[in-house]
């Protein structure tokens, strides 16, 4: 049953967890809120609403964590990346260029294997790219994919993960509803 409160989500679009077992999860298409629960599903605490202030998202599609515990959120229709506190206290955001349609450019987030949290890969599923960006600053470092249905190219790439050897995998909802495995090659991925 959908909702808003502790107990009930409406459309919740990503989660991610701390390394203590807490989580967080991205009730984004309807409530546009992250939510904290700890280990054991007990709710801690939210943040966000509607709109494009700071700490307001515009469908919040996902979430990730870094080594600090700070939390990196794809605040997809704002076109932007917000980046939190634990606690949910703001910290800074990186916007980009709005996508081909108008908005949509931040689908999902990964960040690189510990080993390199200075970087992470967003996907974009309007302008049909991946993207290698730096985290202190936001700076898209490298793009990766073109509008299409081959292999190497994406339509609606939709969510992203990254394996402990920095294999990157990218899924698409309206592409046969594919898999794609892109190796990072000199700290990009390569189909």
């Amino acid at each position: 049953m959908a909702g808003t409160d502790h107990t009930h989500f409406n459309e919740p679009a990503g989660m991610a967890f701390m390394p203590d077992g807490s989580f967080y999860i991205a009730d984004g298409y309807v409530n546009s809120r992250v939510i904290k629960f700890d280990k054991n599903g007990k709710f801690l605490l939210e943040w966000g609403t509607k709109g494009s202030g700071p700490g307001q998202f515009n469908l919040v599609h996902s979430v990730t964590i870094d080594a600090n515990k700070r939390i990196y959120a794809a605040d997809r229709n704002n076109n932007r990346v917000q980046v939190f506190h634990h606690d949910g206290s703001y910290v800074k955001q990186f916007v980009y260029e709005p996508a081909t349609h108008g908005s949509g450019s931040t689908w999902d987030l990964a960040l690189w294997p510990d080993k390199n949290e200075d970087y992470m890969v967003m996907v974009d599923g309007t302008n049909n790219e991946m993207r290698t960006i730096r985290t202190s600053d936001g700076a898209v470092m490298s793009t990766v994919g073109r509008s299409g249905r081959n292999a190497g190219q994406f339509h609606w790439v939709h969510n992203i993960a990254i394996d402990s050897r920095g294999t990157v995998y990218t899924t698409e909802v309206d592409n046969g509803k594919r898999i794609q495995k892109w190796t990072p090659t000199n700290g990009t991925p390569q189909r």
